[in-house]
């Protein structure tokens, strides 16, 4: 179960940064 959650969390940590790095290339930031 905790190991499931902690999972998760990574896996949407990876998400967001990946997104942060398509925002960034596209030059908004």
């Amino acid at each position: 179960m905790l190991f499931s959650d902690t999972t998760k969390t990574l896996w949407k940590i990876s998400a967001l940064l990946r997104a942060f790095k398509c925002v960034r290339n596209s030059g908004y930031f």
